[in-house]
């Protein structure tokens, strides 16, 4: 299967099941220079952001790996936001 295939597959599963844990999904594939958010979501007004990964690799290597993307992510978007001091 066709890599964004598969991980379009893994992001609507992701937002079917924060749905149906009664999830306000607020956008899915954010996008700024800084890079993407696969899912922004709410729920009892605390935000979410969702990092999906999907793949067929073994557990242990997806773990690492999206253990390394949030991080990198987390800092590039700490740098973006203005409220950040």
């Amino acid at each position: 299967m066709h890599k964004k295939r598969l991980g379009k597959i893994g992001e609507t599963l992701a937002c079917e099941y924060l749905l149906n844990h009664h999830y306000t999904i607020v956008e899915r594939n954010f996008q700024k220079r800084y890079g993407e958010l696969d899912i922004i979501a709410v729920k009892d007004k605390i935000l979410v952001f969702v990092e999906v990964k999907t793949g067929t690799s073994k557990l242990n290597n997806q773990q690492k790996n999206l253990k390394e993307t949030i991080q990198k992510k987390r800092v590039r978007w700490e740098e973006y936001n203005p409220t950040n001091k």
